[in-house]
């Protein structure tokens, strides 16, 4: 193992990682490593960089170790499969190239530069990310690399460490064995032969099914990862074991565990390998963006239409959301939680006013009233406006100069419980009174915000983990007329409102509908 340098020599050896470029790569010319012809120049976009690090490294070729070469090639064929970064397939395809030829020394230089490149992404990803992995794409060149990374990599040269700077620079959904099994296990099932279910309608347990049909949809589930080893063979029905998998299988894809094979379920079961392994890749990228922590934080993750508070390393309280529907997005955002508001009142906004609402009074006159709202002047000035005889059919709803407020009560939009996350967006959770939503698999329905379906639980939940009391919940409920309360929280708790359509859980792959369109 070299040893490595000494931190103050190192620190002056660095400021010649930004030589001028037209020196570039003149040392590796002069060596015949590589020639002016080669396709190598065109690759290598940190040529200073380069050059610094093979003479501290007194010309040595680096990646000499199985190991580090196979990291390399593991964490690029990751984002390869995403499809999110054009640089890094091709990088990967003459790495390939290079290893299979025997030309170790363009091997080992655009293994370098491409080490560089990718730790380089892997900094900047939680910071400019969010673009990337949300309809774009990785862009080509980023940000000169910093001195500290440089110092990183210097250092794990030295010490022959570049599986663990390597390890540095993985994603945290990447970054566990359970990935790393599920992974390997869908590159392998590209080999196996093509194969899908097909049927008519609805299959339900009970109805007849063919040997041969039976034998692909056993086939077909036991590829995610379930066990079909107790399900009976040479059977010409659906049975209740095979019921029992086709339930396990619905839930590792967020659908309706009835058992019943529809066109969602269909859909999921002739998912090709390949495109599993896409959605799994771009995941593994998106997951750079999201908190790893569960000290204290609530995650909404959206494709899941889930929400989960943890505090201390434990989940106190899971609950079914309504996200908003593809036209009025939830948008991804970090705030947090500072207070409940008890019995609410609804401050409409604008948009879903003159869209939702004041069309409605052109067939229902008395709309506004049976539905407990009270029209007034503006928000700095809530003076109540009788609108009795007012024109909604002769005035346009972008005409109207009042504003709408809904008085607390059940039929409240926000329910009976609010949970407030300031934030410019005006994006918050909340209760609802329309609690049949909650029983639909795809729930995007709301104008943005985020209803939570045990918001009481919720409540009662965020009170006791900070030592409060919850006795003044059910005084709250208890009083006639309901009176609008506000109860601030002792400390304030991260919201990561994020968006991951795959993940690994318990050792199997759990995939959800791309319910904005974002994975495409």
């Amino acid at each position: 193992m070299r040893v490595a340098w000494p931190l103050h020599l190192l620190c002056i050896t660095l400021l010649v990682f930004y030589v001028p470029k037209a020196l570039a790569l003149d040392s590796f010319y002069r060596l015949n490593w590589i020639d002016k012809e080669s396709h190598v120049n065109q690759l290598i976009q940190y040529p200073q960089q380069l050059e610094t690090l093979y003479e501290n490294n007194q010309y040595q070729l680096i990646w000499y170790e199985n190991n580090s070469v196979d990291q390399l090639f593991y964490q690029l064929q990751i984002v390869d499969k995403s499809r999110l970064g054009q640089q890094f397939t091709t990088r990967l395809n003459w790495l390939e190239h290079y290893l299979t030829s025997n030309r170790q020394f363009e091997f080992d230089l655009l293994a370098t530069d491409t080490l560089i490149l990718y730790l380089n992404y892997a900094e900047e990803a939680p910071l400019s990310g969010r673009d990337w992995y949300l309809g774009a794409f990785i862009p080509y060149t980023f940000p000169e690399p910093s001195y500290e990374l440089m110092y990183n990599i210097n250092q794990a040269v030295m010490s022959d460490q570049l599986v663990s700077v390597l390890m540095q620079g993985q994603s945290p959904l990447a970054n566990t064995i359970e990935f790393e099994s599920a992974w390997f296990e869908l590159l392998e099932q590209q080999s196996l032969p093509e194969i899908n279910f097909s049927h008519k309608g609805l299959l339900r347990m009970g109805d007849t099914l063919e040997p041969e049909r039976r034998d692909v949809l056993i086939e077909l589930i036991s590829r995610v990862g379930i066990d079909t080893s107790l399900i009976s063979p040479n059977l010409s029905r659906y049975d209740r074991e095979l019921n029992t998998a086709v339930k396990r299988f619905q839930k590792l894809h967020g659908l309706k565990q009835d058992g019943i094979i529809g066109p969602n379920t269909l859909s999921w079961l002739n998912k090709k390998p390949e495109e599993r392994l896409r959605l799994l890749a771009l995941n593994a990228e998106r997951s750079r963006l999201w908190p790893v922590q569960r000290d204290k934080i609530i995650l909404v993750n959206v494709p899941s239409f889930q929400l989960e508070y943890w505090q201390g390393g434990e989940e106190l309280f899971a609950s079914k959301v309504v996200v908003g529907r593809k036209s009025r997005k939830t948008p991804l955002l970090n705030i947090s939680l500072d207070s409940l508001v008890l019995n609410p009142s609804w401050n409409v906004p604008w948009k879903i006013m003159v869209k939702d609402i004041l069309p409605k009074m052109k067939y229902n006159q008395g709309y506004l009233n049976n539905n407990n709202f009270k029209v007034i002047k503006s928000w700095s000035d809530r003076t109540t406006v009788d609108v009795s005889e007012f024109d909604w059919n002769g005035t346009s709803p972008y005409s109207f100069p009042y504003r709408l407020q809904q008085q607390p009560g059940n039929k409240n939009a926000l329910g009976l419980y609010k949970f407030n996350t300031p934030n410019a967006r005006a994006i918050y959770l909340h209760d609802t009174p329309s609690r049949h939503l909650f029983n639909e698999d795809v729930r995007a329905f709301s104008s943005g915000c985020i209803r939570v379906q045990y918001a009481e639980n919720f409540a009662t939940t965020l009170l006791e983990s900070q030592g409060m009391n919850v006795n003044r919940l059910t005084k709250a409920r208890a009083q006639s007329p309901l009176v609008t309360q506000s109860v601030r929280l002792r400390s304030r708790i991260p919201v990561h409102i994020i968006y991951q359509t795959a993940w690994v859980e318990a050792g199997l792959v759990n995939y959800r509908h791309d319910v904005y369109n974002y994975d495409g």
